[in-house]
C-alpha cells in the first residue's frame, strides 16, 4: 500500500499488484478485497492484477475473477496472466465487457487469438512481437505463425545462454551504453564467458 500510494509521485503509469502469497485468500472475495487495499492506494492509475498461480499458489478462475475485480475496483485495467489454462483466458478476455487488457507469455500469438490485447517476454523481443501483431491484425495469420516461431528460436536462445540472467543481460548486448547493475537476490548475473557466447 505504501508502494502504490507513492506510485504516481515517482513517474509510475500504473501499478502491478501479485496476490498475497505468505497468508494466501481463501476466497476469490478475499482476493478481490486484497487486491483492492492496495489499488485504491492509487486512484490515478491503473491496476493489474498478477496471475501467477504457479509461483504464488493463488489460483481462482481470472474470468470469474476479473468481473468481480472490475466491478469493486475503480482502476482495474486487467490481467497479468501467467498460466498454460487458455480456455479460462479465452474466456476472461470477454470480462467487464471486453475492456481489460490481458497480458499472456507464450504463445503470445495464442493469447491474440483468444483476445488478449497484452504480451509478456523479454524488453528485447518486442520489436518482434509488434510485427507478430500487426500481422495477426492485418489478418496475415501465416506472417504471425512465422513470427510465433522465430519467437520460440529467440526463447531457445535465451535459455540455452543464461536462461534469466541472459534475459536480463540482452538490452546490454544490443546497446554497449545500457548498464543495468547486478541482479537482485538470489539471481545472479551473467558470466562473461556466457555474455560472450550470448553476443555470437
Amino acid at each position: 500500500q505504501h508502494l502504490a500510494a507513492k506510485s504516481k509521485e515517482f513517474g509510475a503509469d500504473a501499478i502491478l499488484i501479485v496476490a498475497p502469497c505468505i497468508m494466501r485468500p481463501a476466497t476469490m472475495d478475499d482476493l478481490v478485497s486484497s487486491i483492492k487495499a492496495v489499488a485504491d492506494k492509487a486512484p490515478d492509475l491503473p491496476s493489474v492484477y498478477y496471475h501467477y498461480p504457479e509461483l504464488y499458489g493463488v489460483n481462482f478462475k481470472m474470468d470469474e475473477f476479473s468481473d468481480a475485480a472490475a466491478k469493486a475496483i475503480p482502476t482495474f485495467a486487467g490481467v497479468k496472466f501467467i498460466d498454460d489454462d487458455f480456455k479460462t483466458l479465452a474466456s476472461a478476455t470477454g470480462a467487464a465487457g471486453g475492456k481489460l487488457t490481458f497480458f499472456n507469455n507464450d504463445p503470445l500469438l495464442a493469447g491474440m487469438a483468444v483476445g488478449s490485447k497484452g504480451a509478456i517476454s523479454y524488453t528485447t523481443v518486442f520489436p518482434i512481437v509488434r510485427k507478430m501483431q500487426e500481422a495477426f491484425v492485418a489478418g496475415d495469420f501465416a506472417k504471425a505463425q512465422d513470427i510465433q516461431r522465430s519467437v520460440f528460436v529467440y526463447d531457445g536462445i535465451v535459455s540455452k545462454y543464461g536462461g534469466k540472467a541472459g534475459a536480463r543481460a540482452l538490452p546490454e548486448v544490443f546497446d554497449p551504453e545500457v548498464h543495468l547493475g547486478p541482479p537482485r537476490a538470489p539471481l545472479t548475473g551473467l558470466p562473461p564467458a556466457d555474455m560472450s557466447k550470448l553476443k555470437q
